[in-house]
């Protein structure tokens, strides 16, 4: 565990090629040390695609992916490629912050943002059509129609916690969709601002007033699986002869390892059937998360590595891209206390620093009393309004 600490307490170097006319080929090794505090701002505060480019500029740095030697210049669709990553790994470290407070729906809502692609339900009933799917039917299927498709083998992921979190957020990015709107009325609410950036919101899914609806919702959608994954499994034991079903390379409804048996330790937790699987997801959704983040992260770290210099006595953590050194600190941030969080009063996250802060700049004392205030009185209204249901129900 010590040789462990030590990794991650190195400097993190980030080892690049420039293109060069001097060097027998054609090409010149860089590394540039990647500063903590640097990624940490970056990540926090770049915002658009432009920005990125403006930062990569500054630094003289390549855009992850670039070909090698780095000949200079940042091909756009790179940029974009590297953007997208930066905003995963924020709804990564969104995710753990969230883990950390308790928070287990607001870290599934993070999570979503990991597993499953950026689009509007218009983008995503297009994406449908043009896979060939009706127009009619196109209209009514969501992502948990997505989980199906993943647990009957279309969709392959490389551990089964990946798999099982991807299952999880296709079920929530559903109800999030479809419910959205009706239960911010019930649970949550939205403050406007009353000046110094003090707008307010409490998101449904923080209010614990909403917890028992949440499950329910999430139970539906596990029925939805279970009724389509038998339905699959009728027609492939009547040997269908539909080309969907032929297509089928394993009984609807049975479990296989997201990977192969020689990488056996790496494959994760292990179920008999995909009814147990979604058991385990329902019952312990914080868990199922956690574990999803960790084999993101694990995927990242794989391309870092610990070299020495012995002549100078130092070691280095080597990264062959920019955004894995931001996991690589990551790693260690999670090791020692991630000192993150997000304020109870809006959507914003905030380094903690050497406070125990629950608020963000905003709306700390006396900029945000008023919306405090709201929130906590939204907090009690439909708290007592479910302390009243369970007293009538007999």
């Amino acid at each position: 565990m010590k040789v462990l600490a030590t990794f991650y307490q190195t400097e993190i170097v980030y080892k690049w090629y420039r293109k060069s006319k001097d060097d027998a080929d054609g090409q010149a090794t860089k590394y540039t040390i990647l500063d903590k505090d640097k990624l940490t701002d970056c990540q926090e505060t770049i915002r658009s695609i432009s920005e990125l480019a403006k930062w990569l500029g500054r630094k003289r740095l390549p855009p992850d992916g670039y070909t090698v030697p780095f000949d200079g210049v940042r091909d756009k669709a790179l940029i974009d490629a590297m953007f997208e990553d930066i905003n995963r790994y924020r709804n990564v470290k969104r995710c753990y912050a969230a883990l950390k407070d308790g928070a287990v729906y607001e870290a599934l809502h993070e999570a979503v943002g990991c597993f499953l692609p950026t689009e509007t339900r218009e983008e995503q009933t297009r994406h449908y059509i043009e896979d060939g799917v009706p127009d009619f039917l196109a209209e009514r299927m969501g992502y948990t129609d997505e989980a199906i498709n993943l647990l009957l083998g279309k969709w392959p992921q490389y551990t089964n916690a990946l798999a099982a979190a991807t299952v999880l957020c296709c079920m929530w990015k559903d109800i999030e969709q479809q419910h959205d709107e009706e239960l911010q009325k019930k649970y949550g609410l939205k403050i406007r601002d009353y000046g110094k950036g003090t707008a307010g919101v409490l998101r449904w899914w923080s209010n614990p007033a909403s917890t028992d609806e949440i499950r329910e919702l999430l139970e539906e959608r596990r029925q939805y699986i279970l009724k389509s994954l038998f339905y699959y499994r009728r027609k492939y034991m009547d040997d269908d002869p539909d080309a969907e079903i032929q297509s089928l390379k394993r009984f609807p409804g049975s479990w296989l390892n997201a990977i192969s048996k020689i990488e056996q330790i790496r494959v994760g937790p292990q179920w008999p059937s995909a009814e147990a699987m979604l058991d385990y997801v329902l019952a312990g959704p914080d868990i199922c998360v956690k574990r999803g983040m960790d084999d993101i992260v694990n995927a990242h770290l794989s391309s870092v590595r610990l070299q020495i210099d012995s002549g100078t006595d130092q070691q280095y953590l080597v990264a062959d891209s920019i955004v894995d050194a931001m996991y690589a600190y990551l790693s260690w941030d999670l090791q020692h206390g991630l000192s993150y969080r997000k304020c109870l009063c809006c959507d914003t996250y905030f380094v903690v620093g050497n406070h125990d802060r629950k608020y963000c700049d905003a709306h700390m004392p006396p900029n945000g009393q008023y919306q405090r205030k709201l929130i906590y009185k939204k907090l009690e209204e439909t708290a007592a309004k479910e302390e009243s249901i369970c007293k009538n129900e007999p």
